[in-house]
């Protein structure tokens, strides 16, 4: 499960909902990102999650072989807290700027990635 974190612009050092969906008005995003297949989930302090599951393997179209198709490894949190910007941080992982689960919402262990 891939969850991007979008804050409120009153408080954002990166890109917030209001400027990823072009307007202020909370219905109106969650309307636009809902109509892309991505549920909403507010905090209390306005930021927006969106959120989006994927299979972790597709059939290769030729040999019908399992394969690993997905970027959860890179999309994971850790991945962020290693770049300069984050060194430091005490962060929670889900208030990055985007952060992988397992399909069923808990948490991927860090040695996987």
């Amino acid at each position: 499960m891939y969850v991007r974190h979008l804050p409120d612009k009153s408080r954002s050092d990166y890109m917030p909902w209001q400027h990823q969906f072009y307007t202020d008005d909370r219905k109106a995003a969650e309307i636009r990102a809902q109509h892309r297949g991505n549920p909403v989930r507010w905090d209390d302090n306005g930021d927006m999650y969106l959120t989006y599951t994927a299979p972790a393997f597709l059939s290769h179209p030729v040999t019908g072989e399992k394969i690993w198709f997905n970027q959860a490894t890179s999309y994971h949190c850790t991945y962020l807290k290693a770049l300069p910007q984050y060194k430091g941080s005490d962060l929670p992982d889900e208030k990055y700027p985007h952060h992988t689960y397992y399909g069923d919402g808990s948490d991927i262990e860090p040695e996987i990635n």
